[in-house]
């Protein structure tokens, strides 16, 4: 279990200002952060709020039903009526500026009325996290036993030009997610900030079409191979052996897959569970389910608890991801 790292581009190094009141935090899983003081030791739920603003209340109302642990949110900035609101609601939370509340057993920080932390625009959307770089990383970690290759496969296998692919590489070595080999480095880290940036892509996760489905729609491997379409969502979760009876999921495609269509009994319908996305990836020995950091993204970034908790088991299951985590 490591120290959160000091980055300067995350909502969540406002983690680093806790430590400054004289807490220890410590990143326990993508999700969820231990906090100790004085010898008392605290297990928190973590949200990383990477948009404008502050979270929706529908949205407080689900991560505070979601988890049976206290929850922190981080966030850029918070101000006071939004700190208020939140504290209203039962949560925690803390800013880049320092302004913080959190209230614990044996651990109590009250701080407000900091000015908000300017962010110069490179670092607070660098290339990697563009929509470009966002393609790049998700292939990066789907592949963490490789070094990244040339520059040339990784836009082939990212669907993304040469430039961009150079944009995003750069920038994660000068990140330090890369070694000078082409490593994978603190891909762990990585990969909870992908997700982030993922959940928040309003083009990688556009639904192109919505269908209507019923249980066992996805069970026809080769249709998908026959589409060269990809199951994500949770019925790629329960295909790779989490225990759900999974009614939604998504379809990654190019174009529309009248296979999979035909032998799910698809239904068109804009109420669907069932998305078909656009796909982004190339990559060698594809398969038919979607990579697992992309599982595993759609998963985490859903609100239901159910569905956290499957990411969760995923993410100790899946060799990729270990790796992924191991790096």
């Amino acid at each position: 279990m490591r120290a959160v790292p000091a980055l300067k581009t995350l909502p969540d190094d406002a983690l680093a200002q806790l430590s400054a009141r004289g807490l220890v935090v410590r990143k326990a899983a993508a999700n969820r952060v231990e906090v100790s003081a004085g010898g008392r030791v605290s297990q928190m739920a973590l949200i990383v709020h990477t948009g404008p603003g502050m979270p929706s209340p529908e949205r407080i109302a689900d991560a505070k039903a979601g988890s049976d642990l206290p929850v922190l949110i981080t966030a850029v900035s918070i101000g006071p009526k939004a700190g208020s609101r939140l504290e209203g609601a039962g949560l925690h939370y803390v800013d880049l500026a320092g302004n913080a509340s959190v209230h614990l057993p044996g651990i109590a920080v009250s701080v407000e009325g900091r000015p908000r932390v300017p962010l110069p625009s490179r670092y607070a959307v660098s290339a990697a996290f563009r929509r470009a770089g966002l393609q790049a990383v998700g292939t990066i970690l789907s592949r963490p036993e490789h070094p990244v290759p040339t520059l040339r496969v990784v836009a082939e296998q990212a669907d993304i030009s040469i430039g961009s692919a150079q944009g995003a590489v750069l920038d994660l070595r000068e990140q330090g997610y890369l070694d000078s080999d082409g490593r994978l480095q603190r891909g762990g880290e990585l990969l909870h900030r992908w997700v982030a940036a993922f959940a928040a892509s309003r083009t990688l996760t556009a639904s192109a079409r919505a269908f209507r489905a019923e249980p066992g729609w996805w069970e026809h491997e080769q249709a998908f191979r026959a589409d060269g379409a990809h199951l994500g969502g949770e019925a790629a979760a329960e295909a790779l052996g989490i225990p759900l009876r999974s009614l939604s999921g998504s379809i990654y495609a190019d174009a529309l897959p009248t296979t999979v269509i035909r032998h799910g009994r698809l239904v068109t319908d804009a109420e669907g569970t069932v998305e078909l996305r656009e796909k982004f990836w190339r990559l060698p020995e594809d398969g038919w389910i979607a990579p697992t950091p992309i599982v595993y993204a759609e998963l985490f970034a859903d609100s239901d608890p159910r569905l956290r908790e499957a990411a969760d088991q995923l993410r100790r299951r899946d060799a990729v991801l270990r790796r992924v985590d191991a790096s």
